[in-house]
């Protein structure tokens, strides 16, 4: 079954869906990491992360499915959050907003970073079929980069 998925730009008061999606996304692995979801910080973090300028809503047949954060310097796109709700988790949906990333202008020539929790493999399984390579470590973090060249599209 065919799904139609869509990038539209997010507005001011999208700001409370990005806050239901990161949690939705997310949670499991803050627990895991840092043994708590703190409601307070997690509701400061969301607000102070999420510009409209730099995040999209990800629609799957229409449906609000999840949210995409990229930001552009002038030698990379740090791509900041890709995060779908559970029930578009696993369907392909990741897979085609990456692929839209990738073919977009704002990525021609560009290496694409990304950082994910260590606990998150599945998130570094899925980031290493489309040609990330892990670049550095921390306790918490993996950071990942793919250059246009490494690129699977």
């Amino acid at each position: 079954m065919d799904m139609i998925v869509i990038l539209q730009p997010a507005e001011p008061d999208d700001v409370a869906f990005a806050y239901e999606v990161t949690e939705a996304a997310m949670r499991v692995y803050v627990e895991q990491t840092w043994g708590a979801w703190d409601v307070a910080l997690q509701l400061v973090n969301n607000a102070k992360s999420f510009d409209p300028s730099t995040h999209h809503l990800v629609l799957v047949d229409g449906k609000r499915a999840g949210i995409v954060a990229t930001v552009c310097a002038e030698s990379c796109v740090q791509l900041e959050k890709l995060y779908l709700l559970p029930a578009f988790q696993n369907l392909g949906v990741g897979s085609q907003v990456l692929l839209k990333l990738f073919q977009s202008s704002t990525f021609d020539g560009k290496a694409v970073r990304l950082r994910v929790l260590k606990v998150n493999e599945a998130a570094q399984r899925f980031y290493r079929r489309f040609g990330f390579v892990v670049t550095s470590t921390t306790p918490q973090r993996v950071f990942m980069e793919a250059s246009p060249a490494q690129r699977h599209v």
